[in-house]
């Protein structure tokens, strides 16, 4: 004779180990840097389209060139430590609480 007992199934019902949709998220999205670097990318082609568009590519030597990059780049620079330190005077970060309505 077979033996015709079953092996129970394993109960997948526990939801312990995942997070509900009533349980705040915590911290920021992550950033998209691929959004921020074309972003950078088409600004510095909008702005090499108005300089060639005022002045004339003749009058502009590849010194001007250079430190058109430089200042660019410095300004960056100087826009990234400014967001730095707003985010460090911003506190520790909050749960969001779009969940909890």
């Amino acid at each position: 004779m077979s033996d015709n007992a079953t092996t129970p199934l394993p109960d997948f019902t526990e939801t312990a180990a995942y997070p509900s949709a009533a349980e705040p998220t915590r911290g920021r999205p992550p950033l998209s840097v691929g959004t921020i670097v074309w972003g950078g990318i088409l600004l510095l082609i909008a702005a090499i389209t108005v300089t060639f568009a005022l002045i004339s590519p003749d009058d502009v030597s590849p010194i001007t060139i250079i430190w058109s990059f430089v200042a660019i780049g410095g300004v960056l620079v100087v826009a990234g430590i400014v967001g730095a330190i707003v985010r460090s005077f911003a506190g520790p970060e909050k749960p969001s609480n779009s969940a909890q309505m």
